[in-house]
């Protein structure tokens, strides 16, 4: 599941940045990480996202953090409800 989530992160913020016509050094600088991290993560290849850089990465990509995740589907529900 890690895994998924840093593959969709990478491949969202890419296009991002792109967008915005920035390098990947422009948004590292911005978010305050390293510039092989930043093409680590858009490669996929970082698993060790925190909370500190999801908020420097959106904020230099100029979006809401949640932009940068994968929306949650919710899981049934089993047991434990209500019944008539």
């Amino acid at each position: 599941m890690a895994e998924e989530v840093g593959i969709y992160m990478g491949k969202r913020v890419r296009v991002l940045r792109k967008q915005r016509g920035l390098t990947q050094a422009e948004v590292a600088v911005g978010a305050g990480m390293p510039q092989g991290s930043m093409s680590r993560l858009e490669r996929g290849d970082y698993d060790g996202i925190g909370g500190k850089a999801l908020l420097g990465l959106a904020r230099a990509l100029r979006v809401k953090p949640q932009t940068l995740l994968p929306e949650r589907t919710p899981r049934p529900r089993t047991g434990g409800g209500l019944t008539a």
